[in-house]
This record gives structure tokens, C-alpha cells and sequence, in this order.
């Protein structure tokens, strides 16, 4: 069987960092292990990373400084805001040059689901911790948080889907609604669970349908809507009023957090350091603008909107309610907004980047 080189490379890439995030995500981050782990994993991306340009037989310049220049720009937002959202982007976008989409959707699922498998059975034998005792008691399968689990699976889940997007059954839907609830009952994600639920029956309805309906149109720009909501949120709140602390009550202490962290902090262009023990800034939409900046905010709404809208036009049903599914999930949490977790931006970045190659 061949190979193809793009191919390999760009998988091999995507084990590679997905394996260091996830390490980086579990109990082994801090330990030696974990941090060599880590560290080894990135080197070892980077280096496919080179190999995967340098190889090409369509080696071009413009590309590799095109591709600089956005990795410089990544690297700044990073130095500024002490994460690496931006410029993870880049990079995961930009290997995915000359490489189908099923390809890597399919590299991108596994390069999840073999280190968080590994994690998981290190947690069973008892070499890191398999419960997570805090404000719950739940399952954390060698996860820091609980709710990390949910994030990883539903990233995979999402993932199948989109891959298969055609041949998408009710057997393997079934299959997907008893991992939701087995998540749901041994994690304690209400979130996740909700979400999953909805996202499931939504395709169970849907999933035949030869386009999307017009009645949900507006959704192609719900990457702004929440965002908007977000911040009006948080703003709100601040008057303190009655009706605002029963909210409060309600969203398990989510508005107080955003509105003391957009009142301390504020938006910053290139973003900033902030100081996340004060408390759980767990909205994905106040953290790019709080942290990462209206830079990184602003690349984020213009690739949701975009790939909303290409869902929307072209009729991709499963594409369009993943994406929505996304931006619900962006509401309650962070960690799904990174491209490591969110396979609708892998997705995207073969439609942008074969875009680019044709020279459209």
C-alpha cells in the first residue's frame, strides 16, 4: 500500500500535538514524565511540521513565507497573552495543505483518542488518580477535571461524524446517545450531557435532509449572537440587582465570574496575562476577547461564520448542527474551542486550504 507523504506528515503531526496537549491536560503535567512527554511530543510535531513542506515537490516560497509571517504573528499573541490559541491555529491549519479532508479528519480523531486512551488506562491501574473528589464526585479517567473527558469525546464523536457525514445511521447514532449518558452519569457533565443530547437528537431528525432549512438561517451567524450575549451578560450583571443574583443562582456563579474578569481585565488587542484562580472564566467567547484579544476573537468569528455559512449553502446538515452544537458547548466552556478539541476547524482548514492551493 502507498503512503502518501502529505498525508503521513500531517497525521503524524497531529499525534504528535494532540498527544503533548492531552498529557498537558492530564494528572502526568507537572510530573517529570509528563513534562518530557510534553516537550518531546512538540519537538517531534515541529519536526514533522518542517518535513512536511520542505519535502513537497510544490515547494514555493511565497507559501513558506506566507506561513512565517503568520507563525510570527502567533508567536507575538502568545508572548502577550500567555497562551498558545493563535498560533496552534496557524499551525494546524497549514498542515493540512495537500491533505483530503477525510484523511484528516481521521488522523485528527485517532491523534484524541490514542493518548486519551493510554491516560485513561493508566487511571484504571492505579498509576494516577481515577476519581475526581471536588465540588462533585465523579470520574476524571486520569483527566485534572472531570469535565475534560466529555470535551475529548465529544471532539471524536464529532469528528466520526463529519467523516462519515453520508453514511451516518441510526445504529451509530445509538451508539453516540449511550456514550452521552455513560458520560453524563459517570462524569457528572450536565453540560456536555445536554449538549450531546441535543446534538444527537438534532441529527436523528435531521440527518437525511437534503439541505438546511431556512428557518434556521440565523443561525449561521450564532458565533456573534453569544458572543454579544456574553458580554451583555456580564455588563449587566454588574448593576447587581436581585433578579441578577437569582440568574447567578441559576448559572452556577458563571455571570459574577464574567463580569469580574471583564471589569478587571477589560479587551485588549493582542490580548493579555490574566489570573485564572480568582475564578472559573469557563465562557470560550470572554476568554479569546479577555485573554487571547479582539485579534484572535475576530479570526474566530470569521472562521465560525464562514464555515456556518458554507454548511448553510451547501446543504452539509451534519456540518451545519456540529457547528452549532460548538457554539452552544463555547458557552459553558473553553477547552472546546481550541482547535485540539474542535474537529469543525479541522474541517475548515481543508476547505481553506485546498481553496488556496486552487487559487481561489
Amino acid at each position: 500500500m502507498v503512503v502518501d507523504r502529505k498525508s503521513f506528515t500531517c497525521n503524524a503531526f497531529l499525534l504528535c500535538m494532540n498527544s503533548s496537549f492531552v498529557i498537558s491536560m492530564s494528572q502526568l503535567h507537572n510530573t517529570l514524565f509528563g513534562n518530557c512527554a510534553e516537550l518531546l511530543f512538540s519537538l517531534c510535531g515541529m519536526l514533522f511540521f518542517i518535513f512536511h513542506f520542505v519535502s513537497s515537490a510544490k515547494f514555493k516560497w511565497k507559501t513558506i513565507l506566507e506561513i512565517v509571517t503568520l507563525i510570527c504573528v502567533g508567536v507575538v499573541a502568545m508572548l502577550i497573552s500567555g497562551g498558545a490559541t493563535l498560533l496552534k491555529l496557524v499551525l494546524f491549519f497549514a498542515i493540512t495543505q495537500d491533505v483530503k479532508s477525510k484523511d484528516v479528519l481521521s488522523g485528527y480523531k485517532w491523534s484524541l483518542a490514542i493518548p486519551s486512551v493510554i491516560v485513561a488506562l493508566l487511571s484504571l491501574i492505579g498509576v494516577i488518580d481515577l476519581y475526581y473528589k471536588g465540588a462533585k464526585v465523579a470520574l476524571k479517567f486520569g483527566m485534572q477535571n472531570p469535565n475534560t473527558v466529555p470535551v475529548i469525546v465529544f471532539a471524536i464523536i464529532v469528528a466520526f461524524n463529519l467523516q462519515k457525514e453520508e453514511q451516518l445511521n441510526g445504529e451509530v447514532l445509538l451508539v453516540e446517545a449511550v456514550a452521552c449518558l455513560a458520560l453524563y452519569y459517570f462524569c457528572r457533565a450536565r453540560t456536555a450531557g445536554i449538549i450531546f443530547g441535543m446534538y444527537i437528537i438534532l441529527l436523528v431528525l435531521f440527518r437525511n435532509a437534503k439541505r438546511v432549512s431556512k428557518v434556521v438561517s440565523a443561525f449561521q451567524y450564532l458565533f456573534l449572537f453569544f458572543a454579544i450575549a456574553s458580554i451583555a451578560i456580564a455588563v449587566l450583571f454588574h448593576s447587581r440587582t436581585a433578579i441578577w443574583y437569582q440568574i447567578n443562582n441559576v448559572l452556577s456563579g458563571r455571570p459574577w465570574a464574567w463580569d469580574l474578569y471583564f471589569t478587571r481585565y477589560g479587551i485588549r488587542f493582542f490580548g493579555q496575562r490574566i489570573d485564572l484562580t480568582i475564578a472559573a472564566l469557563d465562557n470560550a467567547y470572554l476568554r479569546l476577547l479577555i485573554q487571547y484579544g479582539l485579534l484572535t476573537f475576530i479570526v474566530y468569528l470569521w472562521l465560525f461564520v464562514k464555515i456556518s455559512r458554507y454548511a448553510y449553502m451547501n446543504g452539509k446538515v451534519v456540518l451545519f448542527f456540529s457547528v452549532i452544537a460548538y457554539e452552544l458547548y463555547f458557552m459553558a466552556e473553553f477547552g472546546p474551542i481550541l482547535i485540539n478539541f474542535c474537529p469543525v476547524l479541522m474541517y475548515e482548514t481543508t476547505l481553506l486550504m485546498n481553496r488556496m492551493q486552487n487559487g481561489e
